[in-house]
Parts: structure tokens; C-alpha cells; sequence
């Protein structure tokens, strides 16, 4: 939690600092004595450092997020090579390997169009050495197969380490209600 405050959350952090101020304020005006004093000033000093440092560092959860982002960001542009390097090479989804998801990828987004991609919602976390990252995305999906072109989807992705990146080693679409629409379907 305090990983997620100081470096994941800008707002929480300066909501977090300014109760902590306001304590050292209220402790000064209580006390009056030097101590208290240097210690408000020191806390109207480490705001700025706290939201240079929360904006340096990126976690690995910050990473993992990104990441997803660009393969939206793919998914818009129709990139398939960019989306078909980012899936391990020992894949396996709906009973089609590496080979078959890229021909399938390719073969839908050579006939819709995704629009305004928007990825929210994120829970990430790190059993053993590997990333499951949880999300919701939106987008309008331009299909002549589809009744509505505004699709919500939620999806878990197993992630492994690749470097400096990531390489998807599962893909589950999740249920959502209320139609409870499985998005895999489209790559069978």
C-alpha cells in the first residue's frame, strides 16, 4: 500500500501529505517549540521532492499497466507484428499456438477498426515470477458482425519477464455483464 501511495498515486500521495501537514500544524500550534516548528517547514519542503520522485520512479506495476496500454495503443493502429512480438512463443489460446493468434489478430483487425481505446480499472499482481494484470477495456469497435460498435471488455493477462518488458503468456476475456459477452470468441 505505501509502494502504491508514494509512487503509483500522485493524488492519493498529496491527499496523504496534506493530512500528515496538517498534523505537524496542529502538533506546532500546540507545542510552539523549535522541534515542531523545523518539522512543518520540513514538510512543506518534502512535497515537492515527493512528486519528483513519484514521477521518476516507475514501478513494476506502473510497467506492467504501460505495457497493456501499448498493446491497446497497437490494437487502434492495426500493429499486428508489434501485438505478435509481445506473446510468448509458447502461447496457447482457444486450442490455436502463437502462429494461429497472430493469423486470427490479423485477420480481425484487417476487417474492424478499433477506436478510443481505453484501459482502466488495473489490479496487478506478482504470484511467484510472473505479472497477472486484471483490467477493463472500452473501445468503439467498428465490426458489420457486431449490434454495438461501444464494446466493454475485461480481461486478465498472464505476463512473464522479457527483459526490460513483458511477453503475454496467457489471455483470459472475463465476463461482463450484462450480457456477459466473451470476447475470445472472435479469434475462433
Amino acid at each position: 500500500m505505501l509502494v502504491h501511495i508514494l509512487f503509483e498515486s500522485i493524488p492519493l500521495l498529496v491527499i496523504c501529505w496534506v493530512v500528515v501537514q496538517l498534523g505537524l500544524i496542529g502538533l506546532w500550534s500546540w507545542r510552539r517549540s523549535p522541534g515542531t516548528k523545523y518539522a512543518v517547514w520540513a514538510g512543506f519542503a518534502a512535497l515537492p521532492l515527493l512528486l519528483v520522485i513519484s514521477k521518476v520512479v516507475e514501478t513494476r506495476a506502473e510497467n506492467a499497466i504501460a505495457f497493456c496500454r501499448s498493446l491497446a495503443d497497437a490494437a487502434e493502429v492495426a500493429d499486428v507484428d508489434f501485438i505478435a512480438a509481445r506473446l510468448a512463443p509458447d502461447i496457447e489460446i482457444g486450442g490455436y499456438d502463437h502462429d494461429g493468434i497472430v493469423a486470427r489478430i490479423r485477420q480481425r483487425l484487417s476487417r474492424i477498426a478499433v477506436q478510443d481505446a481505453t484501459l482502466r480499472g488495473f489490479d496487478v499482481t506478482f504470484p511467484d515470477d510472473h505479472c497477472v494484470i486484471e483490467f477493463t477495456a472500452t473501445a468503439m469497435v467498428r465490426d458489420p458482425d457486431l449490434t454495438y460498435q461501444w464494446l466493454n471488455s475485461r480481461w486478465r493477462l498472464t505476463l512473464r519477464p522479457a527483459g526490460d518488458s513483458w511477453q503475454i503468456t496467457a489471455i483470459d476475456s472475463l465476463p461482463v455483464g450484462p450480457l456477459n459477452l466473451d470476447v475470445l470468441d472472435w479469434l475462433r
